[in-house]
């Protein structure tokens, strides 16, 4: 897990961000130098901090699911009531760390486990280990932050489209309320996000979805940014048939880590 221990390192230089596990256990593939770092529920309990990275919250989202299906039946059921209480209060305290920022972090686990981390942070923008430990550590303004990663997005469409799908997903999350400190009054650079958003979309629909991305995420969000953009019915339907005519090509791939999921509370 190289990718991902690079990740812890360069988390562990950004002030006033803690990682946590949603068990007592630390994840295995930790290495021993930086388990320190890595707080349990018990150890976060009570506390609040600025930013959380949570990790490997989908496999153990998915373990309660099989669960709430099965507990019906067996011989140890009271053990078993037990046990999933615990795992959700542990979840529980886990999420609610974090006053600005929450982020999840799925090493270990399957795509179940990683669209289910996904699901329950709802809007959150995937990110690349890299940008993770950037969007932590940037302290430029909200706008310049946005407008780096919508360069970013039309620049790397060629090369790299799913890297350039991810930064205009994260341009867009960070425009935040405009009347709030942290969010983005400058309405060009709102309408930019958005355009460039819907841009990307419609390219990876008709050339197709990259591995690390699912079609669903990708209509989903340029539903999103029609919406806040204003737009007529027609482009949402104009959309919507792009995606119907698509919808039956085979997929090429699985995601795979690093594909981090961050929602930020724009407070």
């Amino acid at each position: 897990m190289p990718t991902a221990v690079g990740l812890l390192k360069g988390l562990d230089e950004v002030e006033g961000l803690v990682v946590t596990t949603v068990a007592d256990e630390k994840p295995v593939w930790v290495p021993e130098r930086l388990r320190d770092m890595v707080l349990t529920p018990a150890d976060a309990k009570g506390l609040e901090y600025q930013s959380v990275c949570v990790l490997d919250p989908g496999r153990v989202l998915a373990r309660l699911e099989a669960a709430t299906g099965s507990m019906a039946t067996g011989t140890s059921q009271a053990l078993r009531e037990q046990e999933h209480r615990t795992a959700i209060d542990q979840l529980r305290v886990a999420l609610n760390r974090a006053t600005e920022t929450l982020a999840f972090v799925d090493v270990a686990g399957d795509d179940d486990a990683h669209a289910r981390s996904a699901d329950l942070l709802e809007d959150a923008a995937p990110y690349h280990a890299d940008d993770l430990v950037e969007h932590f550590a940037d302290d430029a303004p909200p706008e310049e932050r946005v407008q780096a990663r919508t360069k970013d997005a039309r620049g790397l469409i060629d090369t790299a489209p799913g890297r350039a799908w991810q930064r205009a997903c994260q341009a867009m999350r960070l425009l935040g309320d405009p009347q709030l400190p942290n969010g983005v009054s400058d309405e060009s650079v709102r309408i930019e996000a958005r355009t460039t958003l819907l841009a990307k979309a419609a390219r990876l629909l008709v050339d197709g979805v990259p591995a690390a991305v699912h079609r669903h995420e990708v209509v989903n969000m340029a539903g999103e940014a029609i919406v806040l953009l204003g737009a007529s019915d027609r482009y949402a339907r104009a959309l919507h048939a792009l995606s119907t005519v698509i919808q039956n090509s085979p997929t090429r791939g699985h995601r795979k880590f690093p594909h981090p999921w961050l929602k930020t509370s724009m407070k």
